[in-house]
C-alpha cells in the first residue's frame, strides 16, 4: 500500500465514529509498510480521524466497487476544531 491509496476499515474503532468499511486515505507510510497514517473524512471536508493503523485494521480498496455515504452519530462527529 502506498501514500494517498483508499483502504477500507476492517474494524470498528467507535472511539472515532468509524465502522468496518469506512473508507480513508493513506496519507503516510511508516518503515516497514506495517503501519500506516490513514485519515478519513466526512463529506463536509473535514477530518473525522487522523490515525496510526496496522496493516491489520486495514485492506486496500477492491475495485470496482460502490461507495456508501453513512450518517454520523452525534457522539461521533468530532469537532472541526479538533484537527
Amino acid at each position: 500500500m502506498n501514500e494517498l491509496n483508499l483502504v477500507e476499515l476492517k474494524q470498528e474503532l467507535m472511539e472515532y465514529g468509524l465502522k468496518v468499511g469506512d473508507v480513508g486515505t493513506i496519507v503516510y507510510c511508516h518503515a516497514g509498510e506495517r503501519d500506516f497514517e490513514v485519515e478519513f473524512v466526512r463529506t463536509d471536508g473535514y477530518t473525522q480521524a487522523l490515525l496510526t493503523l496496522s496493516i491489520d485494521q486495514i485492506q486496500p480498496l477492491e475495485q470496482p466497487g460502490i461507495l456508501h455515504v453513512r450518517s454520523l452519530d452525534n457522539q461521533a462527529a468530532v469537532s472541526q476544531d479538533s484537527f
